[in-house]
């Protein structure tokens, strides 16, 4: 097995700085400096989140498009669509995943008895199980799917950086204790598990095509219901300035 030691030199970095932030993101408020405004800071992240869906993961599914129309290992009558229908199965997978939490929200809460020991409820585990799977995935792509350059992986780092902090502010608000209990232990682990799969394992063009295209759907609907949820009021201005400047730092570096 070869394994790139420039890979990791220039991934780790990122890797450890999303644990970071899953472990100790409550004490983490870099935004503060601008707003104490937790809807306004979200709005902000969720903006760049949605620009780097636009500016570098639509693109690279343009390219997975022609990856996968050109393939012979994997011909399908479709003209290279199956990608964009893929980006569909992982909005919708990301979305039920969501539904089913809320749904269960309604029913059960996590228990704290005198014992001091703890029952976790069905939404939590249906949620950060969900989260999991998406941060894992995306702590792969953060080895195999960005740019391999310190600038690439630095921009990558910043824009999820930021995701990742207020998701994690916004779970030690949803889930106290379970979350600092259990949660973000879980959560940093899926970053290290998902980095060292990626640091030992390639996937094909095809695999790795249709994995992009999955959790670009996952990107597009986490960002959507962080930024739309009908409990909290966002900040379109926030928003739009996120957004916008992410943008413009993008396109001064393509």
């Amino acid at each position: 097995m070869n394994i790139d030691s420039n890979l990791i030199i220039i991934t780790a970095p990122a890797a450890l700085l999303f644990i970071l932030i899953f472990l100790y993101g409550k004490h983490i408020h870099v935004l503060r400096l601008f707003t104490d405004n937790h809807c306004s800071i979200e709005s902000f992240t969720t903006g760049m989140s949605i620009a780097y869906v636009f500016m570098h993961m639509m693109p690279e599914l343009h390219e997975a498009r022609e990856i996968i129309s050109e393939s012979e290992s994997l011909a399908t009558p479709f003209d290279g669509m199956l990608v964009y229908y893929l980006a569909l199965i992982g909005f919708i997978a990301f979305l039920g995943n969501e539904r089913l939490r809320s749904h269960l929200s309604k029913f059960d809460d996590a228990l704290i008895n005198s014992g001091s020991e703890m029952t976790l409820s069905k939404s939590f585990l249906v949620h950060i199980a969900g989260l999991v799977i998406y941060i894992g995935l995306m702590s792969y792509l953060l080895v195999r799917s960005t740019e391999s350059s310190i600038t690439g992986i630095a921009l990558f780092a910043f824009v999820f950086g930021g995701h990742f902090l207020v998701m994690a502010h916004g779970l030690i608000k949803e889930h106290a204790l379970g979350y600092q209990r259990y949660g973000r232990w879980i959560l940093a682990f899926g970053v290290f598990l998902g980095w060292l799969i990626g640091v030992l394992t390639i996937l094909p063009e095809n695999s790795l095509a249709m994995l992009t295209a999955f959790l670009a759907g996952g990107v597009i609907m986490i960002n959507s219901m962080m930024e739309l949820s009908a409990n909290k009021e966002g900040r379109f201005a926030w928003f739009a300035v996120g957004g916008l400047l992410y943008g413009l730092l993008l396109l001064s570096f393509i």
